[in-house]
C-alpha cells in the first residue's frame, strides 16, 4: 500500500512513512535470495516430517528432502 503511494499518487515518501508508521529503511528493505537458504528450508522441512511421523532418524535429513 505504501508503494502506491508513493509511486502512483505521487506522495512524499517521508509522508507515506509517517502515515503508515514505517521506517524509510523498512519501506527499502528488499530481501536477497542466499543459496543456503533452500538447503536450510528443506531441513527444517525434513526434521519436521521427522516429527510429525515419529521417526527420531534426523540422520536422514541430508537437505534435499
Amino acid at each position: 500500500m505504501a508503494k502506491y503511494e508513493v509511486e502512483q499518487c505521487s506522495i512524499p515518501l517521508r509522508v507515506v512513512c509517517v502515515a503508515f508508521m514505517v521506517s524509510e529503511s523498512c519501506y527499502r528493505y528488499a530481501s536477497k535470495h542466499n543459496a543456503d537458504d533452500e538447503a536450510i528450508a528443506n531441513w527444517l522441512m525434513c526434521l519436521t516430517d521427522k516429527h510429525r511421523t515419529g521417526d527420531s532418524g534426523c540422520a536422514t535429513c541430508t537437505g534435499t528432502a
